[in-house]
């Protein structure tokens, strides 16, 4: 029976958990992916595969000369709109009202001619001397040299008064919209240097120069970074002890000192198994995916997806 007790403790002893003393995880960069905005071909290529770059720095250049076009084009429409505004705002000439004034004068003057021929013709008309169809005809050139005269007088007022608060409106409209077409064009264009968004390292580059690129496919893969951060997985019993902020150490493949490094961030729901399914002896078995910034400066050159362990027994 003793030996049986003996037996037993052994037994449970076997099963009870004993917690970690490592956290397992890998190196990770940030992803940032770089598409084409529209289809072109590869026509440099700026840096290398596996090149450290600032951030703004080129990477690759895509075939402009369409997009150049379509900027010069845009910006020539833009710059004829404001023209045509800027002569609007600023009102007729002294060339063109002097013009106006000159041909309303001669509208006045012609019908008062056709005016005078008309009063002779009814005069005569009337003693007999003139037919019918001449009195037609002076009416005829009286009424068309009114309506010459309303014409040139309007035409006055019009260089007189200067442009309607309505055409003002319309023709800045165009003119903004013309300058919106032209930034666009140009934005446009510049979007085929596809630069480096942050500093990081080139991780991929699809598409070899001269090759067509679709509109939207990726051209570019940059891990971002000076430095990647360690991905571990916390198992639950390890939690109180590795609080965010604490410092901790991690051990890499193939490095032989530590790094050093701080937890950012640990994730509140578990991974694999969800937590209200376990037991209180089950819940050991749960891992929090945290995330440690490295603060070691050798670290920057360590590459992502190295496996790494969190030393528990170092942390506080």
């Amino acid at each position: 029976m003793r030996a049986l007790l003996v037996l037993l403790l052994a037994a449970s002893a076997g099963c009870a958990p004993s917690p970690p003393e490592t956290a397992p995880g890998l190196l990770e960069r940030p992803r940032i992916v770089l598409r084409a905005e529209r289809s072109e071909t590869v026509a440099a290529w700026a840096v290398q595969e596996g090149a450290q770059v600032e951030a703004g720095e080129l990477l690759l250049q895509l075939d402009d000369a369409r997009a150049r076009a379509e900027y010069e084009a845009a910006r020539q429409a833009a710059a004829a709109a404001a023209a045509r505004l800027a002569e609007l705002e600023r009102g007729s000439r002294e060339e063109d009202r002097e013009r106006a004034r000159a041909r309303l004068a001669a509208a006045e003057h012609a019908l008062a001619l056709a005016e005078k021929r008309l009063e002779r013709t009814r005069a005569l008309a009337a003693r007999g001397l003139a037919a019918p169809e001449a009195l037609d005809e002076a009416e005829s050139r009286r009424d068309v040299a009114a309506a010459e005269r309303d014409a040139a007088r309007a035409d006055w007022r019009r260089v007189r008064n200067g442009p309607t608060a309505e055409t003002l409106a319309a023709a800045r409209a165009e003119a903004a919209a013309a300058a919106a077409r032209a930034e666009r064009a140009r934005l446009d264009l510049e979007k085929l240097a596809v630069r480096a968004p942050v500093a990081g390292r080139v991780d991929a580059l699809p598409y070899e120069v001269g090759s067509q690129v679709p509109a939207g496919a990726v051209v570019a893969v940059l891990l971002a970074g000076e430095r990647p951060y360690a991905r571990v997985y916390l198992p639950e019993p390890a939690l109180a002890r590795v609080p965010v902020g604490s410092a901790v150490r991690l051990r890499a493949d193939g490095v032989t000192e530590p790094l050093h490094g701080r937890v950012r961030h640990i994730e509140a729901d578990p991974v694999f198994t969800p937590y209200f399914t376990l037991g209180e002896r089950d819940r050991s078995r749960l891992s929090y995916v945290a995330e440690v910034d490295l603060l070691d400066a050798a670290a920057a050159t360590l590459p992502a997806g190295l496996p790494v362990r969190l030393l528990l027994d170092a942390a506080p």
